[in-house]
């Protein structure tokens, strides 16, 4: 159960929870877990949350600096890292990792999707990692806005995007019953939007 991991792996020391039980490394992808699947109580996920700022700010720095295994997050945990921001009102820190880590690989001139960031440059690794795609998956379900309203219902959406710095967003997603197409603008303060679903799909604003 969620209190059985906190009472067994909480480190009241720094606010954050342990890998395992003895363990001193700094777990970066369990407290990651945490907020993606939103466990614990709302006071310990933002313990989380500012334990974690510090590395996510470094977090491409210091793998180019320390390589492979050397205890940051690599390019596919972004798939959790950056709904869990999302999730918890930080889009700001989202948007800034997407650039930076993505950036990193646009520079470089990587038109792939490599496992991990770290090795790159060095050509080696995997080099077609479906989970390295997540700026993807978050552009469609927080930039563009539209995801799962988390019924279990595949055709009940929810459309509220969570950005910072993006003013507009434009795209279509694929659904089992059609295409949606989906549009937002943020004008004088208030985001004017268009949404366009197959009849059987429900979208509910956020």
């Amino acid at each position: 159960s969620q209190r059985a991991i906190f009472a067994h792996l909480w480190d009241g020391t720094q606010n954050r929870l342990r890998a395992s039980l003895g363990s001193s490394t700094s777990a970066l992808h369990a407290n990651v877990l945490a907020l993606c699947y939103e466990i614990g109580s709302k006071q310990e996920r933002s313990s989380i949350l500012a334990y974690l700022e510090p590395h996510l700010e470094k977090n491409l720095e210091h793998g180019l600096q320390h390589g492979q295994h050397g205890g940051h997050l690599e390019l596919f945990y972004l798939y959790f890292v950056l709904p869990g921001l999302a999730k918890h009102g930080r889009p700001d820190l989202a948007e800034r990792m997407i650039a930076q880590h993505y950036g990193y690989l646009m520079k470089l001139g990587d038109d792939t999707l490599p496992e991990c960031f770290s090795t790159v440059g060095r050509s080696s690794g995997s080099r077609c990692h479906s989970w390295s795609g997540a700026a993807a998956i978050y552009a469609a379900r927080y930039v563009l806005g539209l995801r799962p309203a988390g019924d279990g219902n595949h055709r009940h959406l929810i459309f509220n995007p969570v950005v910072h710095g993006i003013r507009q967003a434009s795209g279509l997603i694929a659904h089992a019953d059609g295409w949606i197409e989906v549009s937002w603008k943020m004008e004088n303060g208030v985001r004017q939007h268009h949404l366009n679903a197959p009849a059987s799909v429900r979208v509910s604003l956020g």
